[in-house]
């Protein structure tokens, strides 16, 4: 199987991705494997939790622990459940997975659990005991997908993704971006990805390279949204500094200034451009499918980018009230 392949229908269409690292006996990789994959996620921008399942009872976190090694490699929250059922980092919380999942819903996009070798929630990996170790992907229902070595990490990672309709596509400039976006908003969200976008299409647009330097652009956003705080953000503009000016209007779109050249692109998105979206029926505020939709598409899917004249912005400005009188 490779990450085009079709997969089958309930992966897709799961609330929260779940997958189990299972297998019988101990060192034979599984927390190595979970680990692996939560850096690998994580470093595409995905946020991952992950959940351990052991038969000992309650302990204190040390160093070095499993649990520790899985919150360094990316994940947060990290779980454990003891033996006595009793669960670290999230108190008081029940022992069963698909209850545990849930519990994570809008906070991540994607859960990988470590054990739970009886139970059915989720799609599984489980490693064999013949070395060397091979890994078979199966569906909930039992349906094998797929088999690689157990360090074909890149294979199994894409596997993944693809089952779970989850792209890993993407200019690595914007995966960063966003992730800078994301941490200093403290959430997630598609309009923070669709703030990143417009300033790309207009670093593209003004011959900017992207990230912009802070200096080198000056912004007029017409919404007071997420999206607002990813264009301070990533375009490196301030209020305060008389680079960054909101004019609440209610429009995804923003103007864009070169601080050295002078040229103006205004940047809006486009009235088609959440026709045909992934996750049908599924309100694009809150859907991870749309945020990796917008993260990936072309920017001429996306948006209209359209040069501006000062007059023009100004007018733009005046109907929306809010716009200041001095034009810096």
């Amino acid at each position: 199987m490779t990450a085009s392949e079709p997969v089958t229908a309930p992966l897709r269409t799961m609330v929260l991705p779940l997958v189990r690292v299972t297998g019988s006996g101990r060192n034979i990789g599984k927390t190595w494997l979970a680990e692996q994959l939560v850096r690998w996620f994580d470093s595409r921008d995905y946020r991952v939790a992950a959940i351990k399942d052991s038969h000992h009872r309650m302990m204190d976190d040390k160093a070095g622990s499993d649990t520790e090694r899985l919150a360094l490699a990316g994940a947060s929250p990290v779980i454990f459940r003891a033996g006595d059922g009793v669960l670290t980092r999230v108190p008081g919380a029940p022992a069963v997975l698909p209850v545990l999942t849930n519990t994570l819903v809008d906070q991540v996009d994607l859960v990988i659990a470590e054990g739970f070798r009886d139970e059915q929630a989720g799609a599984r990996l489980q490693i064999g005991e013949a070395r060397p170790r091979r890994v078979v992907f199966r569906d909930p229902g039992g349906c094998k997908l797929g088999t690689w070595a157990i360090d074909d990490i890149d294979r199994i990672g894409e596997a993944l993704a693809a089952a779970f309709a989850l792209s890993t596509a993407g200019d690595p400039a914007i995966r960063a971006a966003v992730r800078r976006a994301v941490g200093i908003a403290d959430h997630r969200c598609p309009d923070i990805t669709l703030g990143v976008r417009m300033v790309q299409a207009a670093s593209d647009a003004l011959g900017i390279p992207f990230p912009p330097s802070r200096g080198a652009l000056r912004a007029t956003v017409e919404m007071a949204r997420c999206a607002t705080d990813a264009i301070a953000t990533v375009a490196a503009c301030s209020a305060g500094q008389g680079t960054l000016r909101i004019l609440d209007r209610g429009a995804t779109a923003a103007t864009f200034v070169s601080c050295t050249s002078g040229r103006r692109v205004r940047v809006s998105l486009r009235a088609d451009a959440l026709i045909e979206m992934p996750g049908e029926g599924v309100p694009p505020g809150v859907s991870i499918a749309h945020e990796h939709a917008f993260r990936t598409r072309p920017t001429v899917s996306l948006f209209n980018v359209e040069c501006a004249s000062a007059a023009a912005t100004a007018v733009a400005a005046a109907a929306g009230g809010r716009y200041p009188a001095q034009d810096r």
